[in-house]
């Protein structure tokens, strides 16, 4: 399974602060026989994120999003509302099938209600 973590922030591309939440979670996917394959860093720009959505949902098989919550005035939450950023998501939280994806749904933990 081809697996990318993309993390956002202005705070983490600029180096305010360090991004230790990629290492953690690369580290607990290692742990369960899960690798990550890339990692992307964008900032806090619409285009920046649709682009870096867009480009991990063609090559990857599964994506994790890291950041993105605050109460900031970049907060793009509410963007979720635009028909194009609302199908992007759908399309990367709609499973596609894989060669080993029983094996590694198997070991996925989702929220819940995600299918």
């Amino acid at each position: 399974m081809r697996i990318e973590i993309i993390c956002t922030g202005d705070e983490v591309l600029t180096g305010k602060i360090v991004n230790t939440n990629f290492s953690y979670m690369s580290q607990k996917l290692e742990d369960v026989g899960l690798s990550v394959h890339w990692g992307t860093t964008v900032g806090d720009d619409r285009e920046s994120l649709l682009a870096a959505f867009q480009l991990a949902a063609q090559r990857a098989d599964a994506v994790i999003v890291n950041g993105g919550l605050g109460p900031t005035v970049d907060d793009l939450i509410p963007s979720t509302r635009d028909p194009t950023m609302a199908s992007l998501m759908t399309a990367l939280s709609t499973p596609r099938p894989t060669t080993r994806m029983g094996r590694d749904i198997a070991r996925a933990v989702r929220p819940g209600g995600v299918s």
